[in-house]
């Protein structure tokens, strides 16, 4: 009998596209954040590398209690609005500039929707350029708002005129500049002083250069491998497919793996 009623669950479930599934406790996925606070414990070093609005600012403001975060942003009035919004708080390190792979000045695009600037251009005639327009009641011509001249430097080099030997966490979203940044950490990532690297890569072609995940993975060549991710989606049927991932240090892991 309970074998009846359950083929006649699923049928119902089925019918409104659902699924049952077995719960399994040790598949259970984490959140990124669930991984950090489980993992670190001791005073945080974070970079914050395209701040934008302060997202991730406010994220790991409420994760992290010891914490300093060092976070870069290049538009000016976004700096600025952070600027106003943390001018008290000692903790949070804030600098008007980008992160490459050389210290230099660029053309930087910003868009409208200001999350999505970078010194890469987008694509004519994308889904996501028309979507994103029409949200700002643009045409996709439009989308562009400004292109300025922007600072460059690299993380290497801050570390070093900032004393900063360690890392516990560099965030990266600067939208399809993820392997010049990561180029100019090099020293750091040769020497394990990053425990965990998380980014953002867009897989579609939104930009006019798309990276894959085996580009970022050369550039992190043996020292990290892949820890963990929170997207699914596919090429086909999704406007924008990007991918968030960290990766983890494989001394870290070692150490924590064997606990």
């Amino acid at each position: 009998m309970r074998w009846l009623i359950k083929k006649i669950f699923k049928k119902i479930f089925k019918f409104f596209g659902l699924e049952i599934k077995t719960y399994q406790p040790e598949l259970n996925q984490m959140s990124f954040d669930q991984i950090y606070s489980k993992l670190l414990k001791d005073e945080i070093i974070i970079f914050d590398v395209g701040a934008n609005k302060g997202q991730s600012i406010e994220r790991f403001n409420k994760l992290f209690s010891n914490k300093n975060i060092h976070s870069f942003e290049p538009i000016k009035f976004e700096f600025l609005n952070l600027k106003k919004r943390y001018a008290s708080e000692s903790s949070i390190h804030l600098n008007n500039i980008a992160l490459g792979n050389k210290k230099e000045e660029k053309d930087f695009y910003i868009n409208y929707y200001t999350g999505s600037s970078s010194f890469l251009k987008t694509r004519d005639n994308t889904e996501w350029l028309k979507l994103r327009s029409k949200q700002f009641k643009l045409k996709p011509e439009e989308f562009l708002k400004d292109k300025k001249k922007i600072k460059i430097d690299t993380l290497d080099n801050y570390c070093l005129e900032k004393k900063i030997d360690n890392i516990d966490i560099v965030k990266i979203d600067v939208q399809g500049y993820e392997d010049k940044f990561l180029e100019g950490c090099k020293q750091m990532i040769e020497k394990k002083k990053i425990k965990f690297i998380e980014l953002e890569i867009i897989l579609s072609d939104v930009y006019e250069k798309t990276l894959t995940i085996g580009e970022i993975e050369n550039k992190l060549k043996s020292n990290y491998r892949l820890f963990a991710n929170d997207y699914y989606g596919n090429l086909y049927s999704c406007m924008i497919y990007q991918l968030n991932l960290i990766y983890i240090n494989n001394d870290f892991f070692d150490k924590i793996k064997n606990k």
